[in-house]
């Protein structure tokens, strides 16, 4: 399916998502405020203007302004509403939930030491009028008449008729010589059955009357409680789930970052700018966000600060570091096998947004959030029926905190949130559980987890299981865009979801202020798309180029590249070097070969030689050699390539020791000596018949006779080393040996292997006491246990050089 007709797909899908938005929304959510005709502002007026019936005006004061929610009441209420929705309608309780709350603190105060409060509905009802009175003013008394007559005058000041009210409650509280008396005004008993009353209460602070504030009792209010703690712990367990991903995320970036498979320019771009619009965000939140949390002797206005610091330090902070390593590691991850998924989110990063890549992504994103949004609240009426409670207070999350400008808070919450669930959730979860299962099963539990533990598009819900199958179907959705399409679609598609369900409230409300500010949240949204749509006709798509590739990717294609010519050249190697059988001429053999690195330096081989039919030997007899060219790796590994093959011919030819030598230091003087990379040689002519051993060591360690009865003699023969001088001079011997005798040929791998803490060479003392020690077993079991010893001395250190060991059994 081409892309225009995908975009139509998503197109009308989008505006079917609408129509079922506007429809679901209200259905879903009963108690949603109407008509919402005051703003933070105009709530903070009417408090003003209002509370002077208590005292005066506090000068300078600090005053607090926020929308809060009681969600124990929004739930005892949508049970209600079902059975008594013409009680709940004609009561105040559908404007309890959403409240205005006012807090005027005078200046130096600490926190709760405020001087009045007011809670003031969406519509305008002044709900709670409140006065703190200082102790230390003399007080009188009231009577109860007296007092009757001051409430219902107060309760008429503020619009409310004292005759609407069923009963008036009078309440006596001693506290010294004081005498503190509350009258509670309760409405018609419209919910008797139910163990639910309500009214308002007016207080009296001895004779000094300290205001009015609503009230309800449930006798089921602990039911509610039990009800909503699933999720507040789940909210408790998201913000801990930063820490969680912290390590698991950094022991991954470690390991690629030392490997230099990953790069920190562009993870330190997202982090900065994750922390950046965090502290934004907390700067238009503290002061409200702040309300109620104890700071000791702190001010109202200094524990705004410190609140916000913590705050940014223990969450905000994390939470940054997080997203820097979630793209650092998912972008190294997705490099290796689904780099297209990151192509228009690259071409963002290097500014490059006037393209079709682009523009598809961002409009698709866009479409795709919009069909989410409506899907998710689609569904949660579904729950509705089912028996669940979409919960208007989680509609509003934590940007409601700035009750001035909700709509930028609003975006900047679901741009933050946003991108860390798509780095954490999708771009590093998706492709690291992919290595080791299945994609579909990767795409499950990817979902699964960025359901509980990251912040996503959606729905408050109970019970808990609806919850958490909504929240697995939003981000299951996400994931799916991801694999899907790529990272920038999900990312829009779950900024635009979150943007539009917290907004819906604002931009249906009566007040222009109010829309205004989730317009504000639509558009700051929809502006990728809104300039995606200008480019969706271009022809240029964005595509890498070499330069535009991040150094660490082209670090990770040259390993890549080098790591295939390494892997030819250890096969080239392998098929040079021989896989011996164990027995030639009746001769048993035994080796192990074990290069520092991909490539080795050291080289040997057994040889048979033919018969020479006109030569005083008519029997086979075996030419013998253990090499080792300086160094390690691939240079070494080519000087090694072409002694070994000019060891091949000149045995072919001539195989005589002293032959051999002159040939090879030939070949290594004219090709290697400029590079200092000289070879040593142990080369030797063995007859099994006679058991005749003719010898030469060049440079090389010594060969090693070992008698069945433990006796190591070492065979010396000293020369200088291949290369060295144009015409080489050695020492050649012969040794008569017995039946049984072992003949053991190694590397200085063997000898210079080093301890890992002590740096002491394995040496030839141990080597010598390993022989003997083992002398009567097996030829390979021989082989095996100096070959261990070696391993045990070097423990977790590498091995400094190639290690090479022959074994020869005369019979």
């Amino acid at each position: 399916m081409n892309r225009s007709r995908q975009l139509l797909l998503w197109t009308g899908a989008a505006v079917a998502a609408v129509v079922l938005l506007v429809w679901a929304f209200p259905r879903a959510y009963p108690l949603l405020p109407e008509p919402w005709t005051v703003s933070t502002s105009e709530a903070a007026a009417i408090a003003a203007a209002r509370l002077v019936d208590l005292g005066e005006p506090v000068v300078d004061g600090y005053v607090v302004s926020r929308l809060v929610s009681d969600q124990q009441l929004e739930l005892r209420l949508r049970k209600l509403v079902e059975e008594r929705p013409e009680a709940v309608e004609s009561s105040w309780l559908e404007d309890e939930v959403l409240l205005w709350d006012v807090l005027v603190y005078p200046p130096g105060a600490i926190a709760g030491q405020w001087t009045y409060h007011a809670r003031i509905a969406l519509d305008g009802r002044v709900a709670t009028l409140e006065k703190r009175i200082s102790g230390g003013v003399p007080f009188g008394s009231l009577t109860s008449e007296e007092a009757r007559r001051q409430a219902d005058a107060f309760l008429g000041a503020q619009g409310i008729d004292p005759n609407d009210f069923a009963s008036v409650e009078e309440r006596l509280q001693r506290s010294g010589e004081r005498t503190d008396l509350s009258l509670r005004y309760r409405r018609p008993e419209l919910f008797d059955r139910h163990g639910f009353a309500h009214g308002i209460e007016v207080q009296f602070v001895g004779d000094v009357l300290a205001g009015m504030r609503t009230w309800f009792e449930d006798d089921d209010q602990g039911a509610q409680a039990r009800a909503l703690q699933p999720l507040a712990f789940l909210g408790f367990g998201r913000i801990l789930a930063v820490y969680v991903f912290l390590p698991l995320l950094a022991v991954p970036f470690l390991k690629r970052y030392h490997a230099g498979e990953i790069g920190v320019r562009r993870g330190l771009q997202i982090m900065g700018l994750l922390f950046a619009l965090s502290i934004v965000f907390q700067l238009m939140a503290a002061r409200t966000a702040s309300q109620g949390v104890p700071l000791g002797v702190f001010s109202r206005a200094q524990a705004t600060w410190v609140w916000g610091i913590q705050f940014a330090v223990l969450v905000y902070l994390p939470l940054s570091l997080v997203g820097f390593l979630g793209w650092s590691v998912g972008e190294s991850l997705c490099r290796e096998g689904w780099a297209r998924k990151l192509a228009a989110f690259d071409a963002l990063l290097q500014r490059d947004w006037r393209n079709r890549t682009v523009a598809v992504s961002t409009v698709r994103g866009t479409l795709a959030g919009v069909t989410l949004a409506g899907a998710l609240v689609g569904l949660s009426l579904v729950g509705a029926e089912l028996g669940g409670g979409p919960l208007l207070s989680f509609v509003f999350g934590p940007w409601w905190d700035d009750a001035r400008y909700m709509g930028v808070a609003l975006l900047l919450f679901v741009v933050i949130y946003g991108f860390y669930a798509a780095l954490v959730g999708r771009l590093f979860l998706v492709p690291a559980l992919g290595r080791v299962t299945r994609p579909w099963v990767a795409a499950v539990v990817a979902s699964v987890i960025g359901a509980l533990f990251t912040w996503g598009p959606e729905i408050g819900v109970l019970p808990l299981p609806l919850f958490v199958a909504l929240a697995v179907v939003g981000s299951g959705v996400l994931v799916g865009l991801f694999l899907g399409c790529d990272l920038l679609t999900s990312v829009l598609a779950h900024t635009t979801a979150m943007a539009l369900i917290g907004a819906y409230p604002l931009i249906t409300a009566a007040s222009t202020a109010v829309q205004l500010q989730g317009w504000i949240a639509l558009v700051g949204v929809s502006v990728p798309a809104l300039v995606g749509v200008r480019y969706l006709g271009s022809r240029r798509e964005f595509t890498y180029r070499y330069d535009d590739v991040p150094p660490h990717v082209r670090r990770i294609a040259e390993r890549e590249r080098q790591r295939l010519e390494l892997e030819t050249a250890r096969n080239i190697q392998s098929s040079i070097l021989p896989e011996l059988p164990p027995e030639l001429a009746g001769v048993r053999l035994s080796h192990a070969y074990l290069p520092a690195t991909e490539v080795g330096g050291d080289f040997y081989d057994v040889i048979p030689l033919d018969r020479q039919p006109h030569s005083a030997t008519s029997h086979e007899r075996l030419a013998v050699a253990v090499g080792d060219v300086a160094g390690h790796g691939v240079s070494s590994g080519l000087v090694m390539a072409a002694v070994k093959a000019a060891l091949t011919v000149q045995v072919g030819y001539d195989p005589s020791v002293e032959a051999v030598f002159r040939r090879l230091n030939r070949v290594v003087h004219a090709s290697a000596r400029r590079r200092r990379l000289l070879t040593t040689l142990c080369y030797a002519v063995l007859d099994p018949a006679s058991r005749r051993f003719r010898f030469a060591s060049a440079g090389h360690l010594f060969p090693y006779r070992v008698r069945p009865d433990g006796e190591v003699t070492v065979l010396e023969s000293v020369a200088y080393p291949l290369g060295v001088r144009s015409d080489l001079v050695v020492r050649v011997r012969t040794v008569e040996l017995a039946g049984g005798d072992r003949i053991v040929l190694a590397s200085d791998g063997v000898i210079e292997a080093t301890h890992e803490t002590t740096d002491e060479p394995f040496g030839f003392e141990r080597f010598e006491v390993e022989l003997r020690r083992h002398a009567g077993r097996d030829l390979d079991d021989l082989r095996d246990a100096v070959l261990g010893e070696v391993a045990a001395h070097l423990g977790s250190a590498p091995r400094p050089d190639d290690l090479t060991l022959l074994i020869l059994e005369v019979p």
